[in-house]
């Protein structure tokens, strides 16, 4: 069965966004389930509850972004990738 990868947490991709507050580019500070339970990632998906109900947790892999210059920080989805079965 093809799964999902999150392509920021692989490294496949930069965030590309920018701070509300002062427009410097803002850094991944990794997911925000690690940043806020550092155990979550060790427990079943489905026991952890996901950042937004509305879409299922294997849809998102939700970051904690953060700005260097102001200190401001968010929270982003950013859209898992299928992860494509090898060749056999």
């Amino acid at each position: 069965m093809a799964g999902t990868v999150c392509p920021l947490c692989n490294g496949l991709i930069e965030v590309s966004r920018r701070c509300p507050r002062c427009g410097s580019p803002l850094e991944d500070q990794g997911q925000a389930e690690v940043f806020y339970d550092p155990y979550s990632p060790y427990e079943d998906d489905a026991l952890v509850p996901t950042l937004s109900s509305a879409a299922p947790p294997e849809k998102w892999c939700w970051h904690v972004v953060a700005c260097p210059a102001c200190l401001a920080q968010d929270v982003v989805p950013i859209a898992q990738w299928r992860n494509p079965q090898p060749s056999r």
